[in-house]
């Protein structure tokens, strides 16, 4: 028989055990019962569980994070460590795996999937030579993002540094017209794209290019054919039919190897969505309002000359779903539901509201900088000597792109109270000042704060109240956001005029660039749609042409024009008349009564040189003939066109880049 002593700790042992399952089944209760207060209920309110943080639960690394219990944070803290080892020493594929496995150790933290993805995006990329071998590491820089997206529902943070990368690496890079090319070639099928397509065998054996086929690609993708030929000098078919095939394995959105499909295949076939690059956005409600139809993962064609800017503008109106309602009135975003919207940590609100608008700039800036203005591409001039049955490819988008732009542009304002109708502001304006007469402690630089509803004793004043709020923030972030650049920029570019002699300009470039006479350059810039246009429209807007981004590009402008003249006369009148037209300049600085008589005798204009009235230094020793820039004219108010600063800035700007 067991002693008294054992018997007593038998039965505590006996008490112990039943306290603990007394216990346990409590928690279990209280965690799983359908009681208001109870874990389960918490946890579904507070959306702490991982099915409500992500649209991606799997449950091998929900077992490892509990399997590691308290020593998560170290085994973290070491996978950072070696992280960043990996990465001094170069060793990409196993920094990924290891980056790799830190993330699904904290999927819910939102600096790590952030910081990973730029890490391999822009740091792992510079490190390569080949352009190809970047455009790899910054897909996979963006799939891990786009992991983390999926991995945290309705983080705006996510969303909206996926537009980023996309803005960044492929926009402002250095190989931007490379990694736009590739791009454009992740989202056609490789079949349509296999180089072998455009190549056959003539009467003589040699392989040569099958001009049908080849014109059936310009025609289908003629955004991808054109910068491959104006911009990155692939001046002949056979050249664009060589890019292809050293970039032929890229990521896309098919499958491995759907170019080594069986003969007679179609088409390929799609990746699952969370493997395809370009990752596309999902749709967002925000795009809807503006009758966005951006495409979704699972539609195999996407729209003609869809690129990075467009793919941009589709992750930041992704980003804004998860946001609060905008306030027109409000300075800072007041208290919100948590559980249902999401503030962004960076940038500013109102910025972050500006980017989907801002992508669209973008896109219809760039369709200008690729030639796409108002009409086709002219295949039979591209590639002379090829015998095409329709020689024109695409079409002049760019005056929709910015009318698009434009119209979310005023949207945006007409949401967060950065755009009214002149009546309507004038409205408020009156309201304001009403209300300053009534309180004359207050003006329009008052903070809203101050202006409290107990100081506000009747509706009437509750009114002009109001109106000092939607002023105030009217004014504030206008200045902080440049919105009226912006939206004054998308309305005339919009124009038939503006984008007529956009043209006319990007085509003078373009003889430039390939080497032609003078003539024919100053030819297209001295066409009545060209400079003379743009003059009066910069004449007529001086909102337009206040800001520096367009002071600065008119002036460049002004000095290719010149450029150009100087050559026609170099051309025309040889060394000995440009010394002739020299010395009459500089009487025409001493302010000497003298015709330009030498630029008649020549067949010069008169109006190429300056008159006396128009040269701010008499006295001024000249090096050339002083030539009249087309902008070298006043306002209706006395001003320049162009400001001093702005031509300055230009200057520097072509000195450094000639002394690189």
């Amino acid at each position: 028989m067991a002693s008294p002593f054992h018997q007593q700790s038998l039965v505590r042992k006996l008490i112990y055990f039943g306290l603990i399952v007394a216990l346990f089944t409590v928690s279990i209760l209280f965690r799983t019962s359908a009681y208001p207060y109870s874990l389960e209920a918490q946890a579904k309110a507070l959306e702490m569980r991982d099915e409500d943080q992500g649209n991606q639960v799997e449950l091998t690394e929900s077992a490892l994070r509990l399997s590691l219990t308290g020593s998560r944070g170290l085994a973290v803290c070491v996978l950072w460590w070696t992280a960043i080892e990996k990465k001094k020493r170069m060793e990409w594929n196993e920094m990924e795996l290891i980056v790799r496995s830190l993330t699904k150790l904290q999927p819910h933290f939102i600096s790590a999937w952030i910081f990973q993805s730029w890490d391999i995006a822009y740091n792992v990329s510079v490190e390569s030579d080949r352009v190809k071998d970047k455009y790899y590491y910054i897909t996979r820089g963006l799939q891990l993002l786009s992991e983390g997206v999926r991995k945290n529902r309705d983080n705006p943070d996510l969303r909206f540094t996926m537009g980023q990368y996309l803005f960044s690496k492929f926009g402002i890079a250095d190989e931007s017209n490379t990694l736009r090319s590739l791009f454009e070639m992740s989202c056609i099928d490789p079949l349509e794209r296999n180089p072998n397509r455009f190549r056959k065998k003539d009467a003589q054996g040699r392989t040569v290019i099958n001009t049908a086929e080849f014109e059936e690609f310009c025609r289908n993708h003629p955004n991808l054919v054109r910068r491959l030929h104006d911009k990155l000098n692939y001046e002949t078919a056979d050249e664009i039919v060589e890019f292809l095939d050293q970039n032929r394995k890229i990521p896309s959105r098919f499958e491995e190897g759907a170019d080594d499909l069986p003969a007679g295949a179609s088409e390929s076939r799609l990746k699952a969505a969370e493997d395809q690059f370009p990752i596309l956005a999902p749709r967002s409600e925000y795009a809807t309002k503006f009758n966005l139809e951006e495409p979704t993962a699972d539609q195999r064609l996407l729209p003609e000359a869809y690129g990075s800017y467009d793919l941009a503008r589709g992750w930041f109106c992704y980003a804004q779903d998860p946001l609060p309602p905008p306030e027109p009135t409000a300075i800072q975003t007041t208290q919100v539901d948590r559980r249902k919207y999401r503030i962004p940590k960076r940038p500013q609100i109102i910025i972050f509201r500006a980017y989907p608008a801002r992508a669209q700039d973008y896109v219809a800036d760039y369709l200008q900088k690729d030639g796409w203005f108002d009409m086709p591409w002219r295949l039979d001039e591209a590639f002379e000597g090829l015998a095409f049955q329709n020689p024109e490819a695409g079409e002049g988008r760019a005056r929709d792109a910015w009318e698009r732009a434009h119209q979310m542009y005023k949207g945006f304002g007409e949401q967060n109270g950065l755009y009214a109708e002149p009546v309507e502001l004038q409205n408020l304006e009156a309201q304001a000042a009403k209300l300053y007469e009534a309180v004359p402690d207050w003006n329009q630089d008052t903070f809203p704060e101050e202006v409290t509803e107990d100081k506000l004793p009747t509706p009437e004043m509750k009114r002009w109240g109001d109106a000092h709020r939607f002023l105030f923030r009217y004014r504030s972030f206008r200045r902080l956001t440049n919105y009226p650049h912006f939206f004054y920029r998308t309305q005339l570019e919009s124009t038939p005029e503006a984008v007529a002699a956009r043209r006319l300009f990007y085509e003078a470039d373009y003889l430039k660039k390939k080497g032609r006479a003078p003539e024919a350059i100053l030819k297209l810039y001295d066409d009545p749609r060209g400079v003379a246009v743009w003059r009066n429209i910069l004449l007529n807007n001086r909102d337009f042409r206040a800001d520096e981004l367009i002071q600065e590009e008119s002036y460049e402008l002004q000095l290719k024009y010149l450029q150009a003249a100087r050559d026609v006369l170099q051309n025309r009148i040889g060394a000995k008349g440009l010394e002739a037209l020299l010395q009459v300049s500089q009487l025409l600085v001493r302010g000497t009564q003298t015709s330009p008589a030498a630029a008649e005798k020549w067949a010069i204009p008169p109006s190429v040189v300056r008159l006396p009235s128009q040269l701010s230094t008499p006295g001024e020793v000249l090096t050339e003939p002083v030539i009249r820039g087309p902008f070298d004219v006043l306002d209706k108010e006395g001003f320049p066109l162009i400001a001093d600063d702005a031509k300055e800035q230009v200057k520097n700007r072509i000195r450094q880049t000639t002394y690189k």
